[in-house]
This record gives C-alpha cells, structure tokens and sequence, in this order.
C-alpha cells in the first residue's frame, strides 16, 4: 500500500448488501410482466433470527415440507416443471422459500393454489408421529454434522465464520445442541409463527409470461425502487 499509494476506501462508501426490515404481518410484493413464456411465482417467508434453534428448526421443517409441496403442486396438480421449497439463508436471515415456474398456469394462479397448500402446511405437521419426528431430526443432524470435503469448502466455512457471523467459530456445536433440545412442539410453533398472514413476514415475487399477460396481477408494493427504499429501514 505504501509503494503504490493506495488508501483503502472509506468503510461508509463500501458496498454492502442488506435486508429490508419486513413487519410481520407485510408482504412485500414485486410483480409484473417478463418476455419469456413461464409465468413464476416465488414466495418466502421470514423467520425470526439466526439463533441456533432457528437453524436447525428451519432444516427439521424444511425436511418435512419439501416433499409434500412438490409432490402436490408439481406431481398431482401439475402446475410446471419446476416446483420446489426449502429452508434458505442470506447473511443472517433465514426463510422458508416456495417457487413454481410455469408455461400453463397464470402467475396468480400459482400463488392462490401455492397458498391454499402452504395453509395447510401446519395442520399436517402436527400429525407427525414420533417415529418421523425422529427421522426428521436425523436429517438434519446429518447434514448438520456433514464434514468439508476438500479444503477449499473448509476455508470457505472459516471465512463465513469470521467475516459473516463476526467469528462464531461454534455455529456447528451451537446448532447440534439446539437439535438435541428442539421438540415437536417447538417447531410446529416456528412454522405457525412463520406462515400465519398475521405475523409472517413476507417477499413475493409473481412473473407473468407472455401467454399470461393478461391476467391479474396484485399492485407491487412499491413502483420507483429507490424512493421506496429511502424510506425503509435495511439490517
């Protein structure tokens, strides 16, 4: 840096990505029309932090959740070709997320049929019995104690540690102690909380292909990205 002169730049002109702060209760919304001839609707929804038990309940109902949305709307309603949910991760937020492409459905159809089944997302997993509640938990477990294969994903992990989660080097240990304490009751209380229109927080994405264009479609939440942003709050 001497020899060359250079001078970092300073920390508030540095491009940092964050997240808008949702309310529970709000659905952020984005739609519109696109060229292409798949109409899309994508979906997720906040959950509270990133504490351990956030995690590892995130993976536990994500484990349960994934096979029924699929087998639902992509195998029995036939809905497109890419059907697909999972418990997802950015920074420090965790979301349950849902999405479906297609070329024969309209965007807001989509959306009413993806929402009528997570509704009843609930419901179902309160009858899990104790046999697949352990299996769930077992999956989880594996993938939670999954070891880096090479070192290039080992010093990836050490970087997120470090930079990402301000150097918690126990994220692994936090996570399989919460899943040794996680219940039933605990996690159906995490996916009520997360899914419920009252207190979820939402994004939402639908996408009108050029063979649905003329199908409704909700007002975005905000139309001049920029003016909409000043006025929010990001974490």
């Amino acid at each position: 840096v001497r020899k060359v002169g250079a001078q970092p730049a300073p920390d508030a002109d540095l491009l940092r990505r964050r997240h808008v702060v949702i309310a529970p209760g709000e659905n952020v919304v984005d739609a519109g029309p696109i060229n292409g001839v798949n109409s899309a609707f994508t979906r997720d929804y906040l959950l509270p932090d990133d504490s351990p038990q956030s995690r590892v309940a995130s993976v536990v109902l994500s484990n349960f959740f994934g096979d029924p949305f699929y087998s639902e709307l992509r195998t029995k309603q036939q809905l497109g070709y890419i059907v697909g949910s999972n418990a997802a991760a950015s920074l420090r937020h965790r979301y349950f997320e849902f999405v479906i492409q297609s070329s024969t459905h309209a965007p807001d159809d989509l959306e009413r049929r993806a929402e009528a089944f997570i509704a009843t997302l609930p419901e179902q997993f309160a009858k899990v019995t104790d046999e697949q509640w352990r299996t769930l938990v077992a999956g989880a477990r594996s993938l939670f104690e999954e070891k880096s294969k090479s070192i290039r994903d080992k010093a990836e992990i050490f970087f997120g540690r470090a930079f990402l989660y301000d150097g918690e080097w126990d994220r692994q240990q936090s996570a399989l102690a919460a899943l040794e304490k996680l219940t039933k009751e605990d996690a159906l209380a995490y996916l009520r909380t997360a899914l419920d229109p009252a207190t979820a927080r939402r994004r939402t994405v639908l996408l009108a292909g050029k063979n649905h264009q003329g199908a409704p479609l909700p007002t975005p939440t905000f139309t001049d990205r920029e003016t909409w942003q000043a006025k929010r709050k990001f974490q």
